[in-house]
């Protein structure tokens, strides 16, 4: 009985296994929000696929080339902040937030792109719980989203622009 419950439990691990690598290699965007050394935006697939994930969420489908215009001295969160302003959307950039600052912002709203050490990015959905959950749907404890966030800081992005 216990053979055939470990056989079981093994074939589960494999399974879940391959599934997860498939699915990491048929959306490598969606799963790769890390950065590069070179710190430009166009050239980084991580800050695109972040972008682009928080500008589907108010409607706006742009290409992963949508980050290319911005000057090379900007940082990567204010390219995407100028990029998203191209697009008539309000955007900003925060830096020096707590956690609970980020609850906030998220709250009012809605995704936002959190700057991770390493350059990486995250897609940030919600803060509450003791728990950040990310777009990718993975749930993280705020003291180990904490140790990945680089500075406090994000980037904000909003419907249009007020006049």
């Amino acid at each position: 009985m216990q053979y055939v419950l470990t056989t079981i439990i093994v074939l589960i691990a494999v399974t879940c296994t391959v599934t997860g690598m498939a699915i990491v290699a048929t959306f490598p965007g969606y799963f790769q929000m890390g950065g590069n050394d070179a710190g430009a935006g166009s050239s980084d697939p991580g800050a695109s696929a972040a972008f682009q994930a928080v500008m589907a969420c108010h409607g706006i489908d742009c290409s992963a080339g949508a980050l290319a215009a911005a000057p090379d001295t900007m940082t990567v969160p204010e390219e995407m902040a100028l990029s998203a302003r191209s697009f008539g959307l309000a955007a900003r950039v925060e830096t020096g937030l707590s956690l609970a600052d980020l609850g906030e912002v998220v709250y009012e709203n809605g995704p936002v792109i959190a700057a991770l050490d390493g350059g990486e990015y995250a897609v940030v959905t919600g803060v509450g719980g003791g728990n950040v959950t990310l777009e990718s749907g993975v749930s993280l404890s705020a003291t180990d989203f904490k140790d990945l966030w680089a500075g406090g800081e994000c980037l904000v992005i909003r419907g249009p622009e007020s006049s």
